[in-house]
């Protein structure tokens, strides 16, 4: 199932800040509900992300207390270190 965007009429402003926030459990297959906004991370490592355009990328060494600004439909468990991450969307 697509994640749903509600902020693909906003265009690439960094200025929309997210009203919700919910923690992230990484998973191979399940989409996130809403498209992110931005990913806090909480403890330091690395984090494979699946952005809105489909690509995946794994994100190194992610220091904690990071928010990564990205529209992102997915953090998968694989390559995936870092934890006590929140989408926020």
């Amino acid at each position: 199932m697509a994640a749903n965007n509600d902020f693909s009429t906003y265009g690439r402003s960094p200025v929309v800040a997210p009203i919700h926030a919910v923690a992230v459990t990484p998973d191979n297959t399940n989409t996130f509900t809403n498209v992110s906004l931005s990913i806090y991370v909480g403890t330091t490592g690395n984090a494979e992300i699946v952005t809105q355009g489909g690509e995946t990328t794994v994100f190194r060494n992610i220091p904690a207390g990071t928010i990564i600004p990205i529209q992102a439909v997915r953090v998968n468990i694989s390559n995936t270190t870092a934890s006590n991450m929140v989408m926020m969307y």
